[in-house]
């Protein structure tokens, strides 16, 4: 056989390992039965477009009494049929190789993967709404019995995550994800005055047959408050990296679909409100081990808005232990402003920065976990 064709031989057959081994990755993602997920959506192309034709006809005709509703739908239809708008879901590198038309194969593919998970997300988005308006009833309910507030998150169709949030959850955050993952664009809270009542509230929901149905996936609920004993200790676990905690079920609605619901106390909900904006900071620095680059304009926009005189007085009154870190974070601040009045949008993190903006997070929580320490 002459060199040649036994060249293409050999490049035929690793052509055929390589489909062969990806088959076996999609067959993986379409049979979930082995783990907790939405389930692998297919998309039927006939179906798709009906929905954006009946999407569309809303938008014109229907009269909207919630105006968050309507933006959100628009904001949907945009985001589906906009010319370019892709490109907010994709890596920086892959978008330039899409606008010159000089995709490879690896960045073919992730357009390619991009461009189904928006389309599964929007053939799954009413199918989420539904679920987080059921899942609003079964939190008022719990609330009801066991003396607790529930928090709607703010938004479109009762505070489900908006279209744009979640699809960027899958792509540019977690672009591992598949639609499956996306488990908690319908969420609600319910916060507690204190640690009984929302165990109390823990063990009510244990009990119910949405958490029933998918209880034996340890992912089902994570206590990060470590209360479970029994048949419940599996689903103890630590505080995030941040010192976060809090007890998250995930639960089973009426049409299949899982949802999220975390109970938390009022001292702890009130550390999250004031240590969310540096998870916001600390969230685009990967493994932390080097310094890093923010582009993001909006962790910028947090960043300047939120890091602001009153954040850094509740800091210093509330938690004293962060006094000399407060110092080195003031800094921060002050060279983002900086940059921001120069047209220039973008701030790096040193890795003594990163040190200091993770000790006043655990601090923070700290002090959410101290009975009401934080409350007024």
């Amino acid at each position: 056989m002459p060199d040649t064709d036994i060249a293409s031989f050999e490049q035929i057959k690793i052509q055929q390992a390589i489909v062969k081994k990806n088959k076996a990755a999609v067959m993986a993602k379409i049979n979930m039965q082995g783990r907790m997920s939405q389930g692998f959506r297919l998309v039927n192309r006939a179906n798709l477009e009906q929905k954006l034709q009946r999407l569309r006809l809303k938008l014109a005709t229907f009269e909207y009494k919630n105006l968050a509703n309507k933006h959100q739908d628009q904001s949907m239809l945009d985001i589906m049929t906009s010319k370019g708008i892709i490109n907010n879901y994709l890596d920086s590198s892959t978008s330039q190789k899409l606008d010159n038309k000089q995709l490879g194969f690896k960045s073919r593919n992730q357009v390619a993967n991009t461009q189904l998970k928006r389309r599964q997300l929007f053939l799954m988005f009413q199918e989420i709404c539904e679920a987080q308006e059921e899942l609003k009833e079964f939190a008022v309910q719990i609330a009801s019995v066991c003396r607790g507030i529930v928090k709607q998150p703010p938004g479109a169709y009762f505070g489900v995550k908006d279209f744009h949030g979640a699809l960027d959850k899958i792509t540019n955050r977690k672009r591992s994800y598949d639609i499956g993952d996306l488990k908690d664009a319908a969420r609600m809270t319910i916060i507690f005055d204190n640690l009984e009542d929302m165990i109390a509230a823990k063990v009510l929901i244990s009990l119910t047959n949405e958490f029933t149905q998918i209880m034996h996936f340890q992912a089902a609920m994570k206590d990060r408050y470590r209360t479970g004993k029994g048949d419940n200790f599996k689903y103890n676990c630590g505080a995030t990296d941040a010192g976060y905690k809090d007890i998250k079920f995930f639960l089973k609605m009426k049409n299949g679909h899982i949802g999220e619901l975390q109970l938390n106390t009022k001292n702890m909900m009130v550390a999250k409100k004031n240590g969310h904006i540096i998870y916001d900071v600390l969230r685009d620095g990967g493994t932390l081990d080097k310094p890093f680059t923010i582009t993001n304009r909006e962790v910028i926009n947090k960043v300047s808005k939120n890091m602001n005189d009153k954040w850094f007085q509740f800091i210093k009154t509330r938690v004293p232990k962060a006094a000399i870190e407060l110092i080195e974070i003031r800094k921060i601040v002050k060279r983002l402003n900086d940059n921001v009045a120069k047209n220039n949008l973008s701030l790096t993190i040193s890795l003594q920065e990163i040190k200091s903006l993770s000790t006043v997070s655990l601090l923070i929580y700290e002090q959410g976990d101290n009975a009401r320490v934080l409350l007024d």
